[in-house]
């Protein structure tokens, strides 16, 4: 970002009535995305915004309105963001919004541990950041507990269902890129076995993993899809271990949940079919690649 001589630096209160409290204004209804910051979706459901709207109040004022001239924004990641996967796919979101407003001040942390986390969140707010980005699962609880006693920051948790006031959730619908996928290697199957390396037992990874089978089964109705957990987002070692076992078990697609791309190479190795996960991936598996499902956050990152 160029220097655009000195800036007025505005408050945390300020910055939350001008993004519309972000977790209810600010992200529903976006292209992929959905968010709120009522109720903690126990029950199930997606959350406000999933109609489409955009639930922002008219009454909201613009950055100019509030006499905004910058806004710090923090993102965490479970990873480095390297050249594909997770962090990655959000790590080029937040640089198009870097890149896009002159505004905006922007920072990362990276491989924080869960175990790491609160303190990580609690330092991020201490040091005057407006906005902070937790983009892991396992960050919602530490979010929360921290933005229980900071009303003037704005949290956003990815993937998660607890909120506050002050502490929003989003995500992207990602499951409808799965099916797509899944359509693909239906398509693609002769031995009608999927395999697909899975990092966590957690909704966000079950959904696609039916996502995909559904997909899958709407073009072949014998097609099976055989799983193997690594629990952990990013392993590379284990994910390939996950899928040569799946190759020795017949499968002859193969599909994974995974911040590396390990499971597309020991698909590639064995000559079999191989889809992706957040990034294009053909380099992995060249004559072997099917498609990745990905989303582009920068859509959201630059609208909120």
């Amino acid at each position: 970002m160029t220097d655009q001589g000195p800036r007025r630096r505005v408050s945390r209160r300020t910055t939350i009535k001008t993004l519309g409290g972000l977790g209810a204004a600010g992200l529903a209804g976006l292209a992929g995305c959905t968010g709120d910051s009522g109720g903690d979706g126990s029950d199930g459901s997606d959350g406000g915004g999933s109609d489409g709207s955009d639930g922002a109040d008219e009454s909201t004022p613009t950055a100019a309105e509030s006499g905004m001239d910058s806004v710090s924004a923090a993102w965490i990641y479970i990873t480095e963001p390297g050249d594909m996967g997770w962090s990655w796919a959000h790590d080029q979101g937040r640089k198009a919004a870097d890149e896009g407003f002159d505004w905006l001040e922007t920072d990362t942390v990276e491989s924080v541990e869960p175990a790491d986390a609160e303190r990580t969140i609690r330092e991020l707010t201490n040091s005057g950041h407006d906005v902070i980005f937790a983009t892991s699962f396992e960050y919602q609880d530490p979010m929360y507990s921290v933005a229980e006693n900071n009303p003037d920051t704005v949290y956003e948790h990815c993937s998660g269902y607890r909120t506050r006031e002050n502490m929003g959730r989003y995500f992207g619908r990602i499951d409808q890129a799965r099916y797509l996928t899944g359509v693909a290697a239906g398509m693609m199957t002769e031995a009608n076995s999927l395999g697909y390396v899975a990092a966590f037992p957690i909704s966000e990874v079950v959904r696609g993993i039916n996502a995909f089978t559904l997909g899958a089964a709407s073009v072949n109705p014998d097609v099976t899809t055989q799983v193997r957990w690594t629990n952990s987002w990013f392993d590379p070692q284990t994910e390939r271990e996950a899928a040569n076992a799946l190759i020795d078990e017949g499968v002859d697609v193969m599909a994974q949940h995974q911040d590396s791309s390990a499971a597309v190479q020991a698909a590639h190795e064995a000559d079999i079919w191989a889809t992706g996960y957040d990034a294009p991936m053909r380099q992995f598996a060249e004559e072997d690649y099917i498609a990745s499902p990905i989303r582009h956050w920068k859509e959201f990152y630059e609208t909120v």
